[in-house]
């Protein structure tokens, strides 16, 4: 390595697990002793989590299902009921608004009672948590 050569090094601990979003970052040359900004970007594998784990419905009633889904990247969300992933039409509905993501069953058949998982996925990795649907 030559006399001219910069180096940067820098290690990052952090004391609270879950820190995510941008932090600026003093790194020191060791030969320049110069001080630059660098953003630093924190990805996160996604995080599940589900309003109700237990929904209590009847056939003929409206149901929503909720999971909200953190991650940065964004995450791929998709609803699997048996196995499957969830056809979406009128009346079943996927929405998703920032990270609240919905399953809208309008006027719910005794079919698709049963158990629902909300997936999440990035670069990062991946997450689910279930819902039951009860009549």
């Amino acid at each position: 390595m030559g006399r001219g050569d910069i180096h940067p090094y820098c290690q990052i601990t952090f004391t609270q697990p879950k820190l995510t979003g941008a932090f600026d970052l003093s790194l020191i040359t060791c030969i320049h002793r110069s001080i630059n900004d660098v953003p630093v970007r924190i990805r996160d594998p996604p995080e599940v989590t589900v309003d109700k784990t237990w929904i209590h419905a009847a056939p003929g009633l409206r149901s929503e299902l909720v999971c909200r889904v953190m991650a940065d990247p964004q995450a791929r969300v998709e609803w699997v009921f048996q196995d499957h992933p969830v056809v979406t039409s009128s009346r079943v509905i996927a929405l998703s608004i920032n990270e609240k993501n919905t399953l809208l069953i309008r006027s719910v058949r005794a079919s698709e009672l049963g158990h629902y998982t909300c997936k999440a996925s990035n670069m990062m990795g991946h997450s689910q948590q279930v819902v039951e649907l009860s009549g």
